[in-house]
């Protein structure tokens, strides 16, 4: 279906919606989980609620941003992994929020100002007041009165990828599928992550539209902020497929304070206001085709899913009682040794997680070894002529001048050589965990005699691109020389030998700062990206094995006892079949269209 001509093609999606809800409510209540996704779907469609997500790895300042895009400091920020749960953000009148607890249990306040709303909010989403969602938080929204909120527009800040709390990247990995569009957070320390690649690999398939956001970037200089610019187009060009066109440089620090303080000079110079327009281009110009595209597409995997389980009802029905108790034993068999190899991945995973993270710690040792060789031949040249004034000024001077080509070099080389390491170990588990998820259906397909053909997940795990992590900028400093006045009365023979001990020490000093700053960058990486993976796997095979089981069990236990309305069932169920197909043939899924990523480059302070 294209979207060219709109409302007509509208029209059009709301009648598929709605014959589609009323179809799965007819057919049974196995089906009405079904419905009731499909009328979730009609209701955004209805109210035009386009949801926008702002996401990525922890600390790149999402909320900052969020703040800064509407107006006022409401969403609690911190120097620590601040956001627990997703926070849903409305229009409204005034601010209020709404907080919906596990046992249906509700809490909601209005407020006269942010400073009021942040502080509640802290109770419910911050991780220090609320680890792990131990307070059994459902659901958080707020209603804030910002104009970027006109019009259905809903703005989401998600918990940050990647951090030490890993519910936190589950929490947001589960979170995806309400997102229509997506502003994707990244930042100069480091630009892009391993596991922010990883991390886009499942965006992709939930997402129309991405936008990109280069955030805490206002301390570098004009020439810096371009080449990390060009960096990160490359980073997505290659890595990840999309290509970048147009970059929107905005401090979200100075926006904020801009419209806290009235001070329009500091505004205009954030570059907010362009990043404004760019937004508010897109919600008037393309939104309403974007949201009709991710609903159709989400309509399309609900079809599919229903439609399985309405042939695997049909085969259930019309096979003889024993014929079916022996392949349900089979089924159950079959699903136990699938949920059995998922744990052998696991364990293979833990292995390799294990390898790769030994492999990391040899790569360190080394760059530790070349580093301190390559730095103290640098200091024993300085040192070759013997005591002179100035020397140790001089050593130091050519250490700080060796030091950032050195690391740039060696690091870079260092980071790409275990990327490519990185990246063939999760190629194999990505195309094993593809393969046992499409053997769950596979298997009942074939055990029912069902013709199956495999379609794309709507959540994959594509892991085959390399990780990708360069440090830009190399800790040099020396400090302070120390030496007292009492030195200079020493023989020559003496300052020297103290002289030569201070800059070893120092050499010391720049190699284990420089490359743990390597190393500590890469473990969070490889962490993140294993845990990641395997979150979405378990939870993809989990739903493939338990929808599978659930729609066999469910059909077999109404053909007990009711064999004489088992023909009437089984000819309604053939019939709803058919319709769900017509339905399915008139529902295309598009592709999201990379190359029109949007990429908006966000200066922010390094405190947010």
């Amino acid at each position: 279906m294209k979207y060219d001509r709109m409302p007509e093609q509208e029209a059009c999606l709301t009648g598929l919606l709605e014959e589609a809800a009323g179809q799965l409510r007819q057919v049974g209540n196995r089906f009405i989980p079904h419905a009731v996704r499909v009328e979730n779907l009609a209701e955004r469609l209805r109210e035009k609620q386009f949801h926008l997500a702002v996401l990525g790895q922890f600390k790149r300042g999402k909320s900052s941003l969020i703040n800064a895009l509407l107006g006022g400091p409401f969403l609690p920020s911190s120097l620590v992994p601040v956001t627990a749960l997703p926070t849903v953000i409305r229009q409204g009148i005034g601010r209020r929020a709404y907080i919906t607890f596990a046992d249906g249990r509700e809490d909601q306040g209005v407020f006269d100002d942010d400073v009021s709303l942040a502080d509640y909010l802290s109770r419910f989403v911050a991780e220090q007041a609320n680890p792990a969602n131990c307070l059994q938080v459902e659901q958080v929204i707020v209603e804030y009165p910002a104009a970027l909120l006109a019009g259905g527009v809903v703005l989401i800040d998600t918990p940050g990828i990647g951090s030490t709390f890993r519910h936190n990247t589950d929490t947001t990995l589960r979170f995806l599928a309400q997102c229509d569009a997506a502003l994707f957070v990244v930042s100069a320390d480091p630009p892009v992550t391993a596991a922010e690649l990883a991390f886009l690999q499942i965006v992709q398939h939930h997402v129309r539209r991405l936008f990109f956001v280069l955030n805490k970037a206002d301390h570098l200089s004009g020439e810096e902020q371009d080449t990390m610019v060009s960096f990160l187009r490359q980073v997505l060009r290659e890595q990840a497929g999309i290509t970048v066109e147009t970059v929107y440089r905005v401090s979200a620090r100075q926006a904020v304070l801009g419209k806290e303080r009235g001070d329009s000079r500091l505004l205009a110079a954030s570059g907010l206001g362009l990043l404004e327009e760019a937004l508010t281009a897109f919600f008037r110009q393309e939104m309403q085709a974007v949201l009709a595209v991710a609903i159709e597409t989400k309509l399309a995997v609900v079809l599919r899913e229903a439609l399985l389980e309405l042939e695997l009802a049909v085969q259930v029905l019309l096979m003889p009682v024993d014929e079916l108790a022996a392949k349900q034993a089979t089924l159950r068999q079959k699903l136990t040794e699938l949920t059995a190899e998922e744990q052998q991945a696991d364990d293979v995973l833990a292995g390799d997680r294990k390898r790769a993270l030994d492999f990391l710690e040899k790569q360190a040792d080394v760059l530790r070894r070349k580093a301190r060789d390559y730095l103290s031949h640098v200091v024993a040249k300085e040192l070759s002529g013997g005591e002179r004034p100035g020397l140790e000024r001089d050593a130091q001077t050519a250490l700080m001048a060796a030091v950032a080509p050195f690391f740039d070099r060696e690091l870079s080389a260092t980071a790409d050589q275990f990327s490519d390491y990185l990246a063939g170990v999760m190629a194999v588990h990505q195309q094993r965990a593809e393969a046992l998820i499409q053997a769950v259906r596979q298997t009942a397909a074939t055990i029912f005699a069902l013709d199956y053909q495999a379609v794309e997940q709507e959540l994959t795990f594509q892991m085959k691109r390399q990780p990708y992590w360069v440090k830009t900028e190399w800790q040099t400093g020396l400090g302070g020389i120390p030496h007292t006045w009492l030195e200079v009365l020493l023989p020559a023979s003496f300052r020297f030998v103290r002289i030569r001990k201070r800059l070893e020490r120092q050499v010391e000093a720049l190699v284990l700062r420089n490359v743990e700053s390597l190393r500590w960058a890469l473990l969070q990486n490889t962490e993140a990206a294993f845990h990641s993976f395997r979150a979405a796997f378990s939870a993809r095979l989990a739903e493939a094995v338990d929808g599978t089981a659930q729609a066999v069990a469910a059909a077999a236990e109404q053909k007990q006892g009711q064999t004489e309305d088992v023909a009437d069932r089984c000819s309604r169920l053939q019939r709803a079949a058919r319709q769900m197909q017509q339905l399915l043939q008139q529902v295309t899924t598009v592709e999201p269209e990379f190359g029109k990523a949007v990429a908006i480059d966000a200066e922010s302070d390094r405190l947010i």
